[in-house]
């Protein structure tokens, strides 16, 4: 009777173990394929998760930073806005004013000079009213200076009697010194709203080539591993065979 070789065992135990761990790494590389990402558990790197979310939560940060600069650009645009409006009526103002001093000109003439003026000054304080965002008033001072006609010294002007052109050009020089301001402060926003947004970029690529995963790497890996699960199949499969061989050997000599 033949010895026994326990090598057919021994060759079927391998093959199971390195099909086990082939057939781990692939799901591990179908797994990061198909999540894009490298680190799907705390399990997978702790100490890269921890650094991913550290920087996930700076990039969020920046990103609402961003944002709230990007509000206050709308809020003092809408500011400019009416004032530009504030301007230009001043500017009609002033060339009314300029046109009263017209020796051609009759009484009833410089009655509807004056409406004109009164019409544009009415203007002057319904903008400063209305001149809203988000429940604030713009021109009232919440910004730092009142444009209504009272604070510009322009409240009861009279274009007829009383009122002078270089109350006017003060008015419109305080106008458009605070528009430089809002202006200047517009600029400043923009230029944080640029580093901000670079920043959060350059952070999120970071965060990025922690936890996301090379999918070209994986895909590689994936290909390598389905090689592997192959060749122990087949170690295992003639494993099978030679067992099969070795019993259909002892039952033959038993028999005899």
């Amino acid at each position: 009777m033949a010895a026994f070789d326990p090598s057919g065992i021994s060759a079927t135990g391998g093959a199971l173990s390195a099909m086990r761990a082939a057939m781990s790494r692939a799901n591990e590389a179908i797994e990061r394929i198909g999540s894009g990402l490298r680190i799907n558990r705390s399990a997978d790197d702790p100490a890269g998760l921890a650094i991913s979310e550290r920087l996930r939560s700076e990039v969020r940060g920046l990103n609402r930073a961003a944002m709230n600069a990007m509000d206050e650009v709308s809020m003092l645009q809408t500011a400019d806005s009416a004032l530009g409006e504030i301007n230009a009526s001043l500017q009609n103002v002033h060339e009314l004013s300029v046109y009263s001093g017209n020796p051609i000109l009759t009484a009833e003439d410089q009655q509807a000079l004056k409406q004109q003026v009164d019409a544009n000054l009415q203007h002057i304080d319904s903008v400063v009213q209305n001149a809203e965002f988000n429940g604030r008033q713009l021109l009232s001072g919440e910004l730092g200076s009142n444009m209504s006609t009272g604070a510009l010294g322009m409240e009861g002007y009279n274009v007829t009697g009383g009122g002078s052109i270089a109350q006017v050009s003060d008015a419109i020089g305080r106008v458009s010194e605070f528009r430089s301001t809002l202006g200047a402060r517009q600029n400043e926003l923009i230029s944080n709203i640029n580093s901000l947004e670079i920043t959060a970029e350059n952070t999120l690529a970071a965060e990025s080539r922690i936890r996301d995963a090379d999918i070209a790497e994986e895909a590689t890996k994936l290909t390598a591993t389905q090689l592997q699960l192959q060749a122990s199949m087949a170690a295992l499969a003639q494993a099978n065979v030679n067992s099969k061989a070795v019993l259909s050997l002892l039952q033959s000599e038993t028999r005899f």
